[in-house]
């Protein structure tokens, strides 16, 4: 499960050591049997129209997401979260900039700061003051996202926007832990990462013709590009995988004219699928390419 989880949600992976796969435990399964914190959530509403794509669809600029997190009012949006819940006493916070994450720290009583080039010796204390409950609140910039693995993190506030499903899983990540100090771990979504992605809980790892990571409401998390997750579900890998005809194995026009599809690069079909105009005449094309990412 692991493997197979680390491969679908890191785009840096270009093998597999493992060749099957035996059983696949889905987070649901692990929810059912204890082994995760039982997750609510809170998803606020975002505006993300100033959300911008970095130049490899791979993530939004961070221009961008300072951006909107301004324009929603990320800073107050963050304190009245906190405020809202004084039941919650282990809390990740999580700013867009290191000023953001300072600024928030100064104004809120029991809170710290932590970010990627403190001393290393304040950053322990501040993390052992955290674990001890003497400090409620520790606001980063994505410094806490992995590594981190303190089981008491009962509350997470994400007042970032990110494209990432790996970065996403990560950070909610930190809340999965079981903790006798706990019943549940609250995510509170101040950055429409929700509505995005979805329950990290309903995650499903399913094998059709690949395998491929299917996320609330059946929609397709893997196997496509970044900008293009909350545009194909379920029903589309499944009139894929069931499709009779032949695929389109050689590539009928273009750059690429003459040479077998799964052999053209990656983001030359990432590009294609985010910029041709598709519709039925053409899909059996664009099922081809995105049977081969």
């Amino acid at each position: 499960t692991y493997s197979k989880l680390v491969m679908l949600t890191s785009r840096s992976k270009k093998g597999n050591f493992f060749k099957n796969i035996i059983h696949v435990g889905q987070v649901q399964e692990m929810v059912r049997l204890g082994f995760w914190s039982k997750l609510t959530y809170q998803a606020e509403g975002f505006d993300d129209s100033l959300l911008v794509f970095n130049t490899s669809k791979s993530e939004y600029t961070e221009e961008s997401v300072q951006a909107a997190y301004d324009a929603n009012g990320g800073t107050d949006a963050i304190l009245r979260a906190l405020d809202s819940h004084p039941e919650r006493k282990h809390i990740l916070a999580f700013a867009p900039s290191v000023a953001d994450a300072i600024a928030l720290s100064e104004h809120y009583p029991g809170s710290a700061v932590i970010y990627g080039d403190m001393d290393k010796q304040e950053r322990q204390r501040t993390i052992d003051e955290f674990r001890a409950g003497r400090i409620r609140v520790i606001f980063n910039v994505r410094v806490l996202s992995t590594g981190f693995d303190y089981t008491g993190i009962d509350c997470i506030v994400l007042g970032i926007s990110t494209a990432s499903i790996a970065l996403y899983y990560q950070i909610i990540g930190r809340a999965t832990r079981i903790d006798p100090g706990k019943e549940d771990a609250l995510i509170i979504d101040l950055g429409g990462n929700v509505s995005r992605f979805g329950k990290v809980e309903d995650i499903t790892f399913e094998q059709g013709k690949m395998w491929r990571m299917f996320g609330t409401g059946g929609r397709l998390l893997s196997g496509i590009p970044i900008d293009q997750i909350g545009k194909y579900t379920r029903a589309d890998t499944e009139a894929v995988d069931n499709d009779r005809r032949p695929p389109i194995e050689i590539m009928p026009f273009g750059k690429y004219k003459g040479e077998k599809i799964k052999d053209i690069p990656t983001n030359y079909k990432q590009w294609m699928i985010r910029t041709f105009e598709w519709n039925s005449r053409n899909e059996a094309l664009r099922k081809s390419i995105v049977a081969t990412l």
